[in-house]
């Protein structure tokens, strides 16, 4: 620590002696006088700097990081978008079609349990709150898998300019969805009448489910509510 503060105590008179040495042809006073490796040449160069480029140099460099960083992260978000347009209409229907056909596997026999159970329940009588709630576990269950089916099928990448087509039938399957939960919850409360109405309005939304499945080229997806319908 004691060296380092004689080099800077006494570099104001080697810089001063520096500045007082002639010009002499083939001298070397340029050289010392300019910033050298040595901690002399390091010392003169400091003290010969005006302190106004001294913090405009400070202020530049502090300036350089955060456009640095800026200009970064555009690269980065530039090389993101600039990648792939998104998988092939033919590769959306495969993996689309599979995820139909697990939840058709799944829903087709709860289907069939609400349509037996919704004809009793439609007549009425004095079991009808009981056979309500006894429904509603299956409705309830019919909904959960029609909504993982339909979670799974919007996380898939669409194909680029395909969006308006898909939403076409992912739209209305999702109100078909929605519409199921409400009816479980009405089955639930015993509410029979509110139930089967809520499960005959799915009906015709399901048919467009299907017919907008199809149009697309999708093989299984109309077939996971077409039973409703």
């Amino acid at each position: 620590m004691g060296s380092w503060i004689t080099t800077h105590s006494t570099a104001p008179q080697v810089c001063a002696a520096a500045a007082a040495t002639p010009d002499v042809p083939g001298s070397r006073r340029n050289a010392t006088r300019a910033p050298s490796a040595t901690g002399t040449g390091r010392a003169c160069g400091f003290l010969l700097m005006p302190a106004g480029s001294l913090h405009e140099s400070v202020r530049r460099v502090r300036r350089a990081k955060p456009i640095t960083a800026v200009a970064v992260s555009g690269l980065l978000a530039l090389a993101g978008c600039g990648g792939s347009s998104g998988p092939s209409k033919a590769q959306y229907v495969a993996k689309a079609d599979a995820i139909c056909t697990t939840a058709h596997t799944q829903t087709a026999p709860l289907i069939q349990q609400v349509a037996a159970a919704g004809a009793s329940l439609a007549s009425g009588g004095a079991g009808a709150a009981s056979g309500a709630r006894r429904l509603a576990s299956v409705v309830q269950r019919l909904h959960d898998v029609a909504a993982a089916g339909l979670a799974q099928l919007r996380a898939l990448r669409q194909p680029s300019g395909d969006h308006a087509a898909i939403e076409r039938f992912l739209t209305p399957l999702a109100s078909v969805v929605d519409a199921i939960g409400q009816a479980a919850t009405a089955l639930g409360s015993g509410q029979a009448p509110q139930a089967l109405a809520l499960l005959q309005q799915v009906a015709p939304v399901a048919q467009q489910v299907a017919s907008a499945a199809q149009a697309y080229g999708l093989t299984q997806c109309g077939s996971v509510v077409s039973a409703l319908g």
